[in-house]
Formats: C-alpha cells, sequence, structure tokens
C-alpha cells in the first residue's frame, strides 16, 4: 500500500516591478498600468529620474504621492484563493527619496464577498507577529505605519493570512501624503501556498483509507494470535 501526500499547490498570483510600464519612461500622474488601477495620484518614475532610484538601481517604479498625492494602486482583478490556502502580499519600499520627512505607508486586501480569514501576520517593515489569529468574517482589511525618512533604504513589507473560506481577494498599497513626493513602491507580488490540488486530496483519502484497513488488520491479526 502506498501512502499518497500529493504536492501542495503554490504558486505567484501576481507579481510586478513596473519596469515594462510606459516603455520605461517616467510619467506624472501615471494611469496606465497593466495590472493596477489608480486611485488619487501616483507617479511612475524610472530610474534616475527625479533623483529617485528604483529598487536594485535601475528600472521604474512608483511614487505613491502623485503631482500632488495622496494616491493608492489596487490589483485591477480578483484573484481566487482555496480554503486552507496561504495568502501572502509582498512588496518593497523607500522612504522619501526628494524630502527627509516620515510618510505614511499602508497596504491591505479587499474580497469579493464576507470572506472568513484568520492568522492575519505582518512582516518587515510592518513590523512582525499575529495581529489576529483567530478566525474573523471580513469584506477588507489592511494595516499601515511610517517609513523613517529619507534615509530609509528599500525595506521589503509584508501581510498574511490563512483563507479558511474559499473566495476571491484583490490588493490595494497606498499612502495619505498629500505633498508631491512621498514613498516610494517597487517589486509587488501576491502569492498562495499551501493546499493539496483536489486530485493530490483525493490520493491522500484513498491512501489514508488503505492505511486504516491496514491498521484495522493488524489489530485483528494480534487478537487471533493472542488468543
Amino acid at each position: 500500500m502506498t501512502l499518497a501526500a500529493g504536492a501542495a499547490h503554490a504558486g505567484n498570483l501576481l507579481t510586478d516591478s513596473f519596469d515594462s510600464e510606459n516603455g520605461g519612461l517616467s510619467k506624472l500622474n501615471y494611469t496606465g498600468f497593466a495590472n493596477f488601477n489608480p486611485t488619487g495620484n501616483v507617479d511612475l518614475v524610472a530610474t534616475p529620474d527625479f533623483n529617485i532610484t528604483c529598487a536594485g538601481g535601475a528600472g521604474s517604479c512608483v511614487d505613491l504621492a502623485g503631482t500632488p498625492g495622496p494616491g493608492r494602486i489596487t490589483s485591477k482583478n480578483f484573484y481566487a484563493v482555496a480554503a486552507g490556502s496561504k495568502v501572502t502580499l509582498s512588496f518593497d519600499v523607500s522612504g522619501n527619496q526628494r524630502v527627509d520627512a516620515a510618510n505614511s505607508i499602508y497596504a491591505g486586501f479587499f474580497f469579493a464577498s464576507n470572506t472568513t480569514i484568520s492568522d492575519y501576520t505582518l512582516g518587515g517593515g510592518f513590523g512582525s507577529g499575529d495581529i489576529i489569529s483567530a478566525p474573523f468574517l471580513t469584506s477588507s482589511i489592511s494595516t499601515g505605519t511610517l517609513t523613517s525618512g529619507e534615509n530609509q533604504p528599500f525595506t521589503n513589507y509584508s501581510l498574511t493570512f490563512t483563507a479558511v473560506d474559499g473566495g476571491n481577494v484583490q490588493l490595494f498599497i497606498g499612502t495619505d501624503e498629500t505633498s508631491v513626493f512621498g514613498p516610494v513602491l517597487d517589486n509587488v507580488s501576491l502569492s498562495a501556498t499551501g493546499v493539496p490540488e483536489p486530485a493530490s486530496w483525493a490520493l491522500m483519502l484513498v491512501g489514508f483509507g488503505g492505511l486504516g484497513a491496514a491498521i484495522r488488520g493488524a489489530r485483528r491479526r494480534t487478537v487471533s494470535t493472542a488468543a
């Protein structure tokens, strides 16, 4: 008897570094993102325009305080996640590269309908540790903090939750900064991991059933021998 464990479902739902936007050129109050809809104003910046350097020292990134801010980007699509999957939003943010001031940064999730999630956890620039561990029903959730000013290098921020229910999730990242310079965003990704594919579940159930039969048979044989 072979117990088939099956591979866990794992994958990136969205990955975007903004490098292919607008032919690699800067544009103030940019609205043409492939994967995001802006709310308010955000600027697309190509290194080294406006004295801004994107993550890795090249490519393009987003000044979340457009001309002027505040601004937010929200994924154009909702992404399906299975019950039990672990969902992680990850992105890099630098402090304001033009003015030495702390700026707000926030991020989170919208759900297509009320969805039960658990283990909402912060990472990187947001701090660390569970914020809400017990399951709760929600239509959206977000977390905010402040950057440390002009000298903050690109820092990874992350938000993670477990989807107790299957559902559809949309991400957003923004700032409340109202000037023309703000925190700079790069390397956004959304991933979901940790749920066996349906076919793998079937194999596991067959395997567990066979294991149970083998155990029961062993018990019967043991009793019979002892008698």
